[in-house]
């Protein structure tokens, strides 16, 4: 704890005013820490330790040993108070059904086909907005053709340009959404998938948002996202950052709402159903199934601060909690 908030008071100041962090040290009368700073500094102890701060606990936390006392392992919070149980951030209570080998060769067969017709217009059509839609329509006829029922409920609710949150389950859970969503988005992916062959062609061509989740000031990040949704684009986040073999929502990072916070832009959340029991993190056999997408109504930032940084996060993800912990994706 007091290795990280040291480098971020040496980014902050000086590289020895490190020297001076302690379990004791006041974040604002040491340190010059206001609500800006502060959001980045939890950001980092997020991104470190795999937690979600509540709200109303980062806002009260005034000392190095405060923030410390907030990744020591007690339960998260809900907005008033209450503890989570289990049952708040599960997303259903079906293992994953097992893998057809028939269904998966059929699929990578499907994907092949799919893809190399993909390829070859991605390397020849010119702009971004011809690859985004040979994407988005190569998407659709990969979920027709799986024979994955779909259902999708809330198409009202999209604005654009705007922020839509999404919770991750699977590598599927990007084509489901570019083959549901009818506005055009642009993803944020990390710095590793451009270098994949063919979904790095896809990225570059459409120019998705790539941000380096590795650099060293996580303000570039959401920089990037903040002047994307100011010139108008609506982007696609999965504040999760990953996925997990268990049926769980994890906590959400807040780079992609202090973005919208400070474009002055909405955020969409939207909750996903079923692409977990078709490819788990740890299978790769794949089991047809039902697959499910949620729009909720937007939530509008009232402001800027880092109080409406934190409201955006929880309202977003007590949405897709709700969606995803009625939803089941068990098949029969």
């Amino acid at each position: 704890m007091v290795r990280i908030v040291g480098a971020f008071v040496a980014e902050l100041h000086h590289p020895r005013a490190a020297a001076a962090v302690s379990g004791d040290s006041h974040l604002e009368r040491d340190f010059s820490m206001h609500s800006v700073e502060r959001l980045e500094l939890v950001l980092r102890l997020e991104e470190a330790f795999g937690i979600q701060v509540p709200d109303h606990a980062a806002s009260s936390a005034e000392s190095v040993g405060d923030l410390a006392r907030l990744v020591s392992g007690r339960p998260a919070e809900d907005r008033s108070g209450r503890k989570l149980s289990a049952a708040d951030t599960r997303e259903n209570h079906v293992e994953a059904a097992p893998g057809s080998l028939a269904f998966t060769v059929y699929a990578a067969l499907l994907v092949l086909c799919v893809g190399s017709v993909v390829w070859v217009l991605l390397l020849v059509l010119p702009g971004e907005r011809l690859p985004g839609r040979v994407l988005r329509r190569a998407s659709r006829a990969l979920l027709r053709a799986s024979g994955c029922p779909l259902d999708v409920q809330g198409l009202e609710h999209l604005e654009h340009p705007a922020l839509l949150v999404a919770n991750h389950q699977s590598y599927l859970d990007a084509v489901v959404l570019l083959a549901t969503l009818p506005v055009d988005v642009k993803i944020v992916v990390n710095e590793r998938l451009p270098r994949w062959p063919l979904i790095g062609t896809a990225i570059r061509r459409a120019r998705h948002l790539v941000v380096d989740r590795t650099a060293r000031d996580p303000r570039l990040a959401c920089a990037a996202m903040a002047g994307a949704l100011r010139a108008g684009e609506s982007l696609l986040v999965f504040p999760e950052g990953t996925f997990a073999d268990r049926a769980q929502l994890l906590p959400f990072r807040l780079g992609g709402f202090s973005a919208a916070v400070e474009a002055r832009r909405p955020v969409v959340p939207v909750a996903l159903r079923g692409t977990r029991h078709i490819l788990p993190a740890s299978r790769w056999l794949l089991a047809r199934g039902p697959l499910s997408v949620t729009i909720h109504p937007a939530i509008r930032p009232r402001g800027p601060g880092w109080e409406e940084t934190l409201r955006l996060r929880e309202e977003a993800r007590a949405s897709i909690a709700q969606s995803v912990s009625t939803g089941r994706d068990d098949p029969g």
